[in-house]
């Protein structure tokens, strides 16, 4: 098992910028805020941005772990779908907030990279969402800033519905939680059958 292999590493990786598009375009690059839903008849979808390019080893697993404050959720509903998917918008464009209504759009949609159920007694606590096979490479063939864009699926449209609302504080978890193994532990990980293609031919060695 993963577990039992000696060399296996977990690495934290926290973000370098996080924010949030309205569906008109609108985006403040001071704000750290990535609420995530629909208030006051404007939908927002959030996106986040790591640095890659201290993991050089190869991942195996990873979860995105952000943090939801008391007032961070706000819906009639008991439940809400928060899904991460891939970003093409570039990450200049992105963080500048010159990315209008096209980065909005882009934030969620394209490839799933994770699903979480959040519940309306998940408050100040940080929410941790599996990401899947489709992250994991696309977290290996980065070789700098990553990002990741959100969005609530739920969405009804009859009234406000929010997650992580009020987290424009620059110490809330926005992180990613890697486990990492060496290249020769990676193939034989994959010679096993244990993991699928993990990009073992990976771009950061020196």
């Amino acid at each position: 098992p993963l577990s039992q292999i000696a060399s296996a590493n977990v690495v934290n990786v926290s973000y370098t910028d996080v924010g949030w598009y309205s569906d008109v375009g609108s985006h403040n690059p001071a704000s750290f805020n990535h609420i995530t839903g629909l208030a006051s008849n404007i939908e927002n979808r959030s996106f986040f941005i790591f640095d890659l390019s201290a993991v050089t080893d190869t991942v195996v697993s990873a979860s995105f772990r952000v943090f939801n404050p008391s007032n961070g959720y706000s819906s009639p509903d008991e439940n809400e779908t928060f899904d991460v998917y891939d970003v093409s918008t570039s990450i200049t464009s992105l963080t500048n907030g010159t990315g209008s209504t096209s980065a909005f759009v882009d934030l969620g949609a394209g490839t799933l990279y994770g699903s979480a159920t959040i519940n309306i007694t998940d408050i100040d606590t940080v929410i941790d969402i599996t990401l899947n096979r489709n992250a994991i490479d696309a977290i290996n063939l980065s070789s700098g800033l990553f990002a990741m864009g959100a969005t609530l699926t739920s969405i009804s449209g009859v009234s406000d519905q929010i997650v992580f609302s009020s987290t424009d504080s620059s110490s809330f978890t926005r992180e990613l939680q890697l486990t990492t193994v060496p290249v020769p532990a990676a193939v034989w990980l994959f010679g096993s059958g244990l993991i699928g293609f993990i990009g073992v031919a990976r771009r950061k060695k020196a």
